[in-house]
């Protein structure tokens, strides 16, 4: 067969399955007792938390791990730097390496530090 008649082949017969599905299948029946009895189950489960405090605590597991990752890369790099062997140019991208994730860093505490007066603030 060629390649043509095979795409013919499976899109008909994923047509005529979408077709023969009963509509039952296609969603689940909700008998339930609505959207403000779901909320309050909802609030239950989550409590009283503002959207203002879920975003400051994702900003803030955010910045904590692009710190773990750079104090990882500091290490990493220091590794680079002794196994280098006396290579200059293995020992010059280390030094960069280092440099460049310390300035991250410096910035990642900066935006910790900023986010902390900001919520303060507000």
């Amino acid at each position: 067969m060629t390649m043509l008649k095979t795409q013919y082949h499976l899109f008909l017969s994923i047509f005529m399955g979408v077709l023969l599905i009963p509509t039952d299948l296609l969603a689940q029946r909700y008998g339930g007792p609505g959207l403000s009895a779901g909320a309050a189950q909802a609030s239950l489960v989550v409590g009283n938390v503002s959207i203002r405090f879920v975003i400051i605590n994702a900003i803030k597991k955010a910045l904590s791990f692009m710190a773990l990752a750079a104090v990882v890369v500091i290490v990493l790099a220091g590794i680079m730097l002794v196994l280098s062997g006396g290579d200059e140019s293995k020992k010059e991208t280390a030094k960069k390496m280092i440099l460049y994730t310390f300035i991250g860093l410096i910035i990642i505490v900066i935006a910790r530090v900023l986010v902390v007066i900001i919520i303060d603030l507000l």
